[in-house]
């Protein structure tokens, strides 16, 4: 369902997620990132390649830290990631019904955080 739902954007609902991520924290490090989201730092370096190839994002390399941000193209796409997110979240509500979808929403974000400490 989350791949049908971000469909429209070419990327996949992991690749949104990241774009979220910076979208809110423009210039988070490479290191925050791939804690937030519970991989390795290999595995973002391969997102992040990923990105940067569709010119969505880049890297400022800060010392020895490296900071990610929205290039304007990937700015662009963020309305359009929100709007994928709630395509998502619609689907769930017609298929687990409001409250179960609402239930379901806070359960992962709950575990999300247990998972962060």
């Amino acid at each position: 369902m989350a791949e049908e739902a971000f469909v429209s954007t070419g990327l996949s609902p992991t690749y949104a997620f990241l774009m979220m991520m910076v979208y809110k924290d423009p210039g988070i490090s490479q290191r925050d990132l791939a804690e937030q989201l519970h991989i390795t730092p290999s595995t973002l370096t391969r997102l992040i390649d990923k990105l940067e190839n569709k010119a969505l994002v880049e890297r400022q390399i800060d010392g020895k830290k490296t900071n990610v941000k929205l290039t304007p193209e990937g700015t662009d796409m963020n309305q359009t990631i929100m709007e994928c997110w709630n395509k998502l979240y619609e689907r769930y509500c017609e298929i687990l019904g409001e409250n179960e979808a609402k239930f379901l929403t806070e359960q992962l974000y709950a575990t999300s955080l247990k998972l962060e400490q």
